[in-house]
């Protein structure tokens, strides 16, 4: 999962970009679906490695 992390010497990340607010990681859409991809395959393991946990 790949991101952007702002430096110490970085403000924002898109200077003059009113909704950037004080965050360590850039996050956008890549971001969110990097991490909804990676949720979507832990759930999958589980349920191959575990079908009975989810009730």
């Amino acid at each position: 999962m790949s991101f952007k992390v702002k430096s110490d010497d970085e403000d924002f990340f898109e200077e003059g970009d009113v909704s950037d607010v004080m965050t360590l990681i850039y996050v956008d859409d890549d971001f969110l679906n990097g991490g909804a991809t990676i949720i979507r395959e832990v759930n999958d393991v589980i349920r191959e490695a575990k079908p009975d946990y989810w009730g």
